[in-house]
C-alpha cells in the first residue's frame, strides 16, 4: 500500500490541491504555482493594485532624470536630495553604499504618493509645469535673461531626454507635493511646541563685555630702527606679493550690434513665430503683449547666424595664418571681418568681473587665461554676449617689490597695527586671569562651608545652581569696574 502511495505521490497532491482550490477559491498565491511566468511581470502591489515591471522600470527611469536634475543644479552633492521628494524620505547613506537600492526605495515612495494623490483626485495643469519650470528649476536660466528655451533644449539633449518626458517628470513631482501639502496642512503642532518654539525666538540674553580698542595702543609703540621694519617685512613677505597679472587682446562678433544692423522682421514671421509657439511659450498671452519679445528673438536668431560666419572666417584665417608662420594681426582681421577689437590693460587673473562684462561668463575662458602661455590663441569661444577668439599678449608673475620707502610707510603701520593688537589680547589675558582668581578665592569660604553630609541630594542640587549663580553675578562686578590701562 504504502510503495502505491509512493508511486502516485505526485498526482495525489495534484488532486489534494484541485479540490482544495475549487472548495475554497483560488488565490493570488495558488495562481502563482500554475502561471509563475505572469507574476514575473509584476514588481509588487500598492493598494490593492498590482505594479507592472514596465512601470516600476518606468518611474525609475523618471526618479533618476529628477535625481540628475538636482545634482546638475547644485554641482553634484547629494545632499541637496534630502530635502527634495521623493528622495527625502529614502535613507541617504544608501546613495554610497547601495545606489540601486537606493533609487528602488525612491520609486516606491513616488508611486505610493502617486497613488494616494490620484485617490484625492489631484490634477496639474500644464500651466503649472511650465511655471515650475521656467520658474523653479534655474539650471535652465542665466541671471540676465531669465529661462532661456534655447538652454533649456540644450541640457535635455545633453540628458537624452524628450521635453515631454521631462514635463511627465515635473508633473509627476508637483503631485506628490500637491498631496504632502494637502496632507500636512492638516496638522496641528502641539501647543506646548508652538509656546517653546515662541520662547527660543524671543528669548533676550544679557552679556556683560569689555572692549580692548588696539588703537589705544599705538601710541605706546616705538619702533627702534629700520632693522625691525626688514625683519617684519621678510617675516611677512606674503601679504605683500604683487599678485599674478596678465594682458589680452580679443576680436569679437557682439550680440548687440549684430542686431542693431538687421532690419526689424516682418508682421508674417512674427505671426508666424506666435502661432508656432502659442501654446507652449506664450499660453495666456496675446500677440500684442509678447510681439517685442518675439521681436527680440527673432532678431537674436538672425544675429546668431551672421555672428557664427563671422567669426568661423576669421577663424579660419587666423589659421591659416599660424600654419603659414605669418605674423596674426588681431586689429586688421576685426576690421577685414567687421568684428570689434580691443586690448586690455595689465588686469588680476582672480579679478575678470569687468572683462566679463563685455565678453560675457565662460568656465572656458576663465580656465584658458590663466593657463595660456604668452602669444597663445585661443579657438572661437560662445557666451550669452556673442563669440570672441583672444590672445594673451603679457603674463607678469606674483613677485616681491623692492622695500621702497612708499612700501615702508606700509609696512610701519602693518607693524604698528599687529604691536597695538597683541598688546590688547596681552591685556584682556590679564584681567581675566586676575578677575578669575578673585572670583575663585572669595566662593572658597562659600564653598568649604557648605553641610555636605547633612545635605540631601535636591539640597546639593539647589546649592550648586546658587554657586554658579553667584560666580556670574561676580563676574558681572568685576567686569564692571576694569582698570583704566589700555581701555
Amino acid at each position: 500500500m504504502l510503495r502505491k502511495i509512493q508511486k502516485y505521490e505526485k498526482k495525489i497532491l495534484f488532486g489534494i490541491m484541485v479540490f482544495v482550490a475549487l472548495s475554497f477559491g483560488i488565490s493570488w498565491q495558488m495562481l502563482a504555482l500554475f502561471e509563475r511566468d505572469k507574476m514575473e511581470k509584476y514588481s509588487g502591489e500598492i493598494m490593492g493594485k498590482k505594479i507592472t515591471n514596465e512601470e516600476f522600470n518606468l518611474r525609475r527611469y523618471y526618479s533618476s532624470i529628477w535625481a540628475q536634475c538636482w545634482l546638475q543644479q547644485f554641482n553634484n552633492n547629494p545632499l541637496v536630495l534630502t530635502f527634495i521628494p521623493p528622495f527625502d524620505m529614502v535613507d541617504i547613506e544608501l546613495y554610497h553604499k547601495k545606489r540601486e537600492e537606493y533609487f528602488n526605495n525612491a520609486v516606491w515612495v513616488w508611486l505610493i504618493f502617486e497613488k494616494m494623490a490620484d485617490k484625492n483626485g489631484i490634477l496639474i495643469s500644464p500651466n503649472e509645469i511650465v511655471d515650475y519650470i521656467k520658474n523653479r528649476l534655474f539650471i535652465f536660466s542665466t541671471k540676465e535673461e531669465g529661462f532661456v528655451k534655447e538652454r533649456y533644449l540644450m541640457i535635455l539633449t545633453n540628458w537624452q531626454v524628450s521635453e515631454i518626458v521631462f514635463e511627465r517628470v515635473v508633473a509627476d513631482y508637483l503631485k506628490t507635493i500637491k498631496y504632502r501639502e494637502m496632507v500636512m496642512d492638516t496638522l496641528v503642532p502641539d501647543v506646548k511646541e508652538v509656546y517653546e518654539d515662541f520662547l527660543t525666538k524671543n528669548e533676550e540674553i544679557k552679556i556683560a563685555w569689555i572692549a580692548f580698542d588696539s588703537r589705544n595702543y599705538a601710541p605706546n609703540i616705538t619702533i627702534k630702527n629700520e632693522d625691525e621694519l626688514i625683519q617684519y617685512f621678510d617675516e611677512h613677505s606674503k601679504n605683500y606679493e604683487v599678485p599674478e597679472k596678465i594682458q589680452v587682446e580679443y576680436i569679437m562678433a557682439s550680440n548687440e550690434k549684430v542686431k542693431k544692423e538687421l532690419p526689424p522682421p516682418t508682421d508674417e514671421a512674427i505671426l508666424n513665430y506666435y502661432t508656432k509657439n502659442r501654446e507652449r511659450v506664450f499660453p495666456d498671452k496675446t500677440l500684442p503683449q509678447v510681439r517685442g519679445e518675439i521681436i527680440d528673438k527673432l532678431l537674436s536668431e538672425s544675429a546668431n547666424e551672421q555672428l557664427l560666419e563671422r567669426i568661423t572666417t576669421a577663424e579660419e584665417r587666423i589659421t591659416l595664418l599660424e600654419l603659414q608662420g605669418k605674423e596674426i594681426d588681431f586689429k586688421d582681421i576685426a576690421q577685414k571681418f567687421n568684428l570689434d577689437y580691443q586690448m586690455t590693460g595689465l588686469f588680476l587673473t582672480d579679478n575678470l568681473n569687468e572683462l566679463e562684462k563685455e565678453l560675457g561668463k565662460s568656465s572656458l575662458f576663465t580656465r584658458q587665461v590663466t593657463t595660456f602661455q604668452e602669444k597663445e590663441i585661443s579657438r572661437t569661444i560662445s557666451t550669452d554676449k556673442g563669440h570672441f577668439i583672444f590672445r594673451l599678449l603679457r603674463k607678469q608673475g606674483v613677485y616681491l617689490p623692492k622695500l621702497t620707502d612708499h612700501l615702508k610707510e606700509k609696512v610701519r603701520y602693518d607693524y604698528i597695527k599687529d604691536k597695538s593688537s597683541e598688546g590688547a589680547r596681552t591685556s584682556a589675558e590679564k584681567l581675566v586671569q586676575s578677575i578669575t582668581d578673585k572670583v575663585k578665592e572669595e566662593i572658597s569660604a562659600d564653598l568649604s562651608a557648605v553641610p555636605l553630609g547633612q545635605a540631601g541630594e535636591k539640597d546639593k542640587q539647589n546649592w550648586d545652581e546658587n554657586l554658579r549663580y553667584k560666580l556670574n553675578r561676580k563676574w558681572f562686578e568685576k567686569c564692571s569696574t576694569p582698570p583704566e590701562a589700555g581701555l
